[in-house]
């Protein structure tokens, strides 16, 4: 879930949160992302004639992330306080033991937020081991929705994708 906190932030194109949003905000995109047991969503909402544009941006945010120390500590702080809020709910115990029976050999793999000392642990290399590992093309699943051809789709995900290297499974 920290790692998807830190999907928002700087990387090869953009080198500042603050040069990423400004350039969403050029593209009028809406965007979000999600975690959970066994995916992470991240959604990019714009005008069809900017997609070519979209995926060059999304292109730069999955395979050239910066890990900025200052930025990673502040989201561990809103990370922590996502967690203190789910720790909140009375149903909160259950789950976690019910999860620890259930993969009682690696119980953190079915816990999308993490654990608070995994959180607060966490290091831009760290997030680096995981973009290496995680965010590959073998991993991932690129969904084109809206006014756009098949054709169109498929050629601007190869325009923008293509060249991306397979990672190990």
């Amino acid at each position: 879930h920290l790692y998807e906190h830190m999907f928002f932030k700087a990387n090869d194109v953009y080198p500042s949160q603050e040069a990423y949003m400004q350039r969403q905000q050029e593209l009028g995109m809406d965007w979000n992302g999600t975690t959970s047991t066994e995916r992470v969503n991240y959604f990019f909402t714009l005008p069809a004639e900017l997609l070519d544009e979209g995926l060059a941006f999304m292109n730069a945010a999955i395979r050239t992330p910066h890990f900025i120390p200052e930025e990673l500590e502040r989201e561990k702080e809103v990370v922590l306080g996502e967690y203190d809020r789910a720790q909140a709910n009375p149903y909160w115990d259950l789950w976690r033991g019910t999860a620890e029976l259930l993969w009682y050999e690696h119980p953190w793999r079915k816990n999308p937020i993490g654990s608070r000392e995994a959180i607060k642990n966490a290091t831009v290399e760290h997030m680096q081991s995981m973009q290496d590992d995680f965010y590959v093309p073998n991993n991932s699943l690129l969904v084109l929705a809206g006014d756009i051809s098949k054709q169109e789709g498929i050629a601007l995900a190869q325009k923008h994708f293509d060249d991306w290297k397979q990672g190990g499974d």
